[in-house]
């Protein structure tokens, strides 16, 4: 007797997942990364943080590591931008594209952070920490 031989084929792929960009941060202390870092972030990020502390309360946000894939004059490629507030029209604290680690403060409870990066090249990425405290 001849039994049938079959054979099976499958293919199975394998995909980096992408950390969430982004968030509501909470606590009194902490800190934000780029999507996958400390790995290369990937194109086309879009990522809002935003760092609420109680009433009464500043934010003071560190970077201990930060490298973007930008043209460092006008920060139109990849960049963070920092707001004195909770949303996209608060107050400006900067637009930054590649720096040294520098350290900024809020004169309210809450900080709006975007980090932007466009579908070419990508880089390090940024690390940063936070700390909520009353500061008169």
């Amino acid at each position: 007797m001849i039994t049938p031989l079959f054979l099976f084929s499958f293919t199975l792929g394998i995909h980096q997942q992408v950390q969430a960009c982004g968030g509501e941060y909470n606590a009194s202390y902490g800190s934000i990364t780029s999507p996958l870092y400390p790995s290369q972030y990937p194109p086309d990020q879009d990522c809002v943080y935003i760092i609420r502390a109680p009433t009464g309360y500043r934010i003071t946000l560190t970077f201990l590591s930060f490298e973007l894939a930008a043209d460092i004059i006008d920060c139109k490629q990849d960049y963070l931008q920092i707001r004195d507030g909770g949303s996209g029209t608060s107050p400006s604290l900067g637009i930054y594209c590649n720096t040294t680690g520098y350290t900024r403060r809020s004169t309210s409870n809450t900080m709006w952070i975007r980090f932007r990066s466009d579908s070419s090249q990508s880089a390090g990425g940024f690390h940063a920490s936070y700390t909520a405290a009353i500061i008169p």
